[in-house]
């Protein structure tokens, strides 16, 4: 796991979300639980990984890493909720 002394990039909130929807992933993926949906709360993650030609400012391991679990469980688009609507 991931320390984030050990990261090599500025951690911020985004950065956080994606690191965590790995590892939600990786977990789905491992124990072969069915995902319907993604939804993060940050639309510029969500455009990172919908749309590979918008260049991304994070960390391109960790997008890649995202992209690769979303076709072993099946999940092609990545839904953004403002957080304002979460509760």
């Amino acid at each position: 796991m991931a320390r984030r002394s050990q990261m090599p990039m500025k951690v911020n909130h985004e950065v956080d979300e994606l690191l965590a929807l790995r590892e939600g992933l990786r977990i789905a993926n491992y124990y072969n639980f069915g995902v319907d949906s993604i939804e993060v709360a940050s639309f510029l993650v969500a455009s990172s990984l919908n749309d590979p030609s918008v260049p991304s400012r994070f960390s391109k391991l960790i997008v890649l890493d995202i992209e690769a679990l979303m076709v072993d469980v099946d999940i092609c688009k990545v839904q953004a909720i403002p957080r304002s609507s979460c509760g």
